[in-house]
């Protein structure tokens, strides 16, 4: 299994290779670190036949070669104000 870095929050994305009855697929997953610092998988991720190898490094090149626009490493979402929100009466309580 290979994994690279998907943010600073300890989350990984693995890809591997499994065979189930007699084929072959390729798993991409996310992973995140638990508290004994080990990679666990989520249910977040896609498996597909590794005939379709080809076509996703086709694709993968044809987005790296548009021009995408280097990132830097994710940061983290703002947090929204948490403020109580207003509750309206209704016909009752009026």
């Amino acid at each position: 299994m290979s994994f690279f870095k998907k943010n600073s929050s300890g989350q990984f994305i693995g890809v591997d290779f499994s065979e189930y009855k007699g084929k072959h697929y390729i798993n991409i997953r996310e992973y995140y670190t638990n508290a004994d610092d080990e990679k666990r998988p989520t249910k977040k991720g896609v498996t597909f036949s590794a005939d379709s190898l080809p076509q996703l490094v086709m694709a993968v090149q044809a987005l790296v070669s548009s021009g995408i626009p280097k990132t830097e490493e994710a940061k983290p979402a703002k947090t929204q104000n948490k403020t109580t929100p207003t509750r309206r009466k209704t016909k009752l309580q009026k």
